[in-house]
């Protein structure tokens, strides 16, 4: 476990885990390397409960060839793909992200 992972209040442990549930993703920076943006993703069965997480790492770089945008994009996209492999095929089409919602972290 990183330092500072799984520090914080009962509380404040179930919010970050009901606006995680919310969100249907989680971004945040990497406890264990500077820098680095955590792209998590949940991974479902096929009654729809969250069995898994896929996380990607995401590490700036100059002459990279995807911004995090597009890792978030194919993150969500393996995610769905590993899912649907488990039989979660309908339930992830009604649970998608939507870009206009607000809380879409590359909305304008």
């Amino acid at each position: 476990m990183a330092a500072g992972e799984g520090q914080g209040t009962r509380a404040e442990i179930e919010a970050r885990l009901n606006e995680v549930a919310r969100l249907g993703y989680e971004m945040r920076a990497s406890l264990a390397v500077e820098a680095c943006t955590n792209v998590s993703m949940p991974v479902r069965d096929h009654t729809g409960a969250v069995i898994a997480a896929l996380t990607v790492p995401f590490l700036p770089q100059k002459a990279a060839r995807f911004d995090r945008e597009i890792v978030f994009e194919r993150a969500k996209a393996a995610a769905e793909a590993i899912s649907a492999a488990l039989g979660a095929g309908e339930i992830i089409a009604s649970s998608r992200a939507d870009p206009e919602r607000r809380d879409y972290p590359f909305s304008n």
